[in-house]
């Protein structure tokens, strides 16, 4: 179902963000693959991580085990973007969206943040891996339908978050601009693999 030929791998020192503790792959590491259709844009991770810190009063997706990433529509720190935490918080399968190219400012409010029509999400943890799979609506993407068939890539960042269980200690990222604030002039481009 999906390819696994180019992954984006995370699994690298250098890679690491404020966490001083991570003792190599087997502490934090992912494979993180992307898919799409006219319709949709397709996320699925494959996270090792030895100590599973799923719990939080709040339901913060950001601030427990889970992803946090982004879309903009330009690589420019002035581009709107829009950007979303997955977790699976006590077993339940929580999205949040931090910002979103669908407002001028790009900016949401509280009632927003719930607002996901059409997205799908799951997540299941066996042993010490972690697997998510997504999609979402290129509308929840961009705030709008886009012809796809136009676009060759994506501007798009992700991280991994380290929590072992006394709140987030850190993060794992393929691309800056999000974990150390939003700036989408450090997102990468990521070719489509069509689905």
């Amino acid at each position: 179902e999906w390819n696994k030929n180019m992954p984006m791998v995370l699994n690298s020192e250098s890679q690491v963000r404020l966490n001083p503790e991570w003792a190599g792959k087997q502490d934090l590491s992912a494979k993180i693959y992307c898919a799409y259709d006219k319709d949709n844009f397709y996320l699925a991770a494959e996270v090792l991580d030895d100590t599973w810190g799923n719990h939080d009063d709040l339901k913060r997706a950001w601030y427990v085990d889970g992803l946090q990433f982004g879309f903009a529509r330009e690589n420019s720190s002035s581009s709107a973007m829009t950007d979303y935490g997955i977790a699976l918080i006590d077993g339940e399968p929580v999205i949040d969206r931090y910002s979103f190219m669908g407002f001028m400012a790009g900016v949401i409010g509280e009632q927003d943040s719930k607002q996901f029509d059409g997205i799908e999400f799951m997540a299941t943890r066996t042993g010490d891996t972690t697997v998510y799979e997504s999609k979402f609506p290129w509308e929840q993407i961009y705030g709008e339908k886009i012809d796809v068939s136009k676009m060759t890539d994506i501007v798009f960042s992700i991280l991994v978050n380290e929590n072992d269980g006394m709140g987030r200690t850190g993060w794992i990222e393929y691309a800056g601009g999000i974990g150390n604030g939003k700036n989408p002039g450090e997102f990468i481009r990521v070719k489509l693999n069509r689905k």
